[in-house]
């Protein structure tokens, strides 16, 4: 049996996400080309989202960009490969690592570090 599941998401809760990597959970691997969060929740809303984050060990490396799509993609590969990951997320009871492992699905597609 398969049972989906939708939830809403709002722009707040995406911004808070990306906030705790890039500030806590993902600095280790990565560096956004600019970061400037309080931007994110109109760009997300309207669609015009694009950070592009690069290897931090290599600045020239760049791992992907960070759009409204790679997001969408990003929260339905955590909710399909990390459910609890995204349990905890849609109850705000999430952390470091949970966001760590949301950047690394909306940047690359897959958990490639940690």
């Amino acid at each position: 049996m398969v049972i989906t599941i939708m939830h809403k998401i709002s722009e707040e809760q995406i911004t808070d996400m990306l906030i705790t990597a890039f500030e806590g959970g993902s600095n280790y691997w990565c560096l956004p080309e600019s970061y400037q969060p309080s931007k994110w929740g109109e760009q997300i809303k309207n669609g015009r989202m694009k950070v592009k984050v690069y290897d931090r060990e290599d600045e020239d490396d760049l791992l992907g960009t960070i759009t409204e799509q790679s997001i969408r993609k990003g929260i339905s590969l955590m909710m399909e490969d990390y459910p609890d990951a995204y349990s905890r997320w849609m109850t705000g009871d999430y952390d470091a690592l949970d966001a760590d492992i949301f950047l690394q699905l909306a940047t690359m597609g897959e958990v490639v570090f940690g």
